[in-house]
């Protein structure tokens, strides 16, 4: 579904083939590591991957491309890239260059908008029946959507096995994408 998200945004966009566009996903490492981080431990553990093509080898490809650049980004954090990456950043003096646009501001931290695309699964989450503590809950999703070209994919409400992927785009490119998403082209 990612890399159909990809795809469409992508055409919709009226990209110039030879535009470089990344897909960016945060890939959870907490199995990764050796040894593993304690089966409770309740952070974040998630490195941001891209996968990074031009836009017309993403529409030109059938649509496995996609996803096998997808897979490359995920695949690429082992134990050992885990490992070296803390290294890394337990060097740097200042970290505020690692943080999210939504944390920084957009003029500080690194672009996710068009062309790029940045989609979090959060396929694994019950976020049906969830309890806080005070009952039932009413709505349980993305509070906002901050950015053009980010998306979220989530279980629908109605858990008949669908998922729901709202995404955001600038108005001009909404259109063409619902009816490349739906159309399957």
């Amino acid at each position: 579904m990612t890399a159909h998200l990809w795809r469409c945004a992508s055409k919709a966009r009226l990209h110039e083939i030879e535009q470089l566009t990344s897909m960016c996903i945060p890939v959870d490492f907490h199995s990764q590591m050796v040894p593993q981080l304690p089966k409770h431990y309740f952070e974040n553990a998630v490195f941001l991957m891209r996968a990074t093509t031009t836009s017309g080898e993403l529409l030109s490809k059938p649509l496995g491309y996609g996803c096998s650049k997808i897979r490359e980004a995920i695949q690429k954090v082992t134990d050992e890239y885990v490992w070296s990456s803390l290294a890394y950043l337990k060097r740097e003096k200042d970290l505020s260059k690692f943080r999210y646009s939504h944390v920084m501001g957009s003029t500080q931290a690194a672009f996710l908008g068009n062309p790029n695309i940045a989609i979090t699964s959060w396929i694994g989450l019950p976020l049906c029946g969830v309890d806080f503590g005070w009952g039932k809950e009413i709505y349980m999703g993305p509070r906002t959507i901050a950015f053009d070209g980010k998306s979220f994919i989530f279980p629908n409400r109605d858990e008949d096995g669908s998922f729901d992927a709202p995404f955001r785009l600038q108005v001009e490119h909404m259109d063409a994408f619902k009816k490349l998403f739906y159309e399957n082209t």
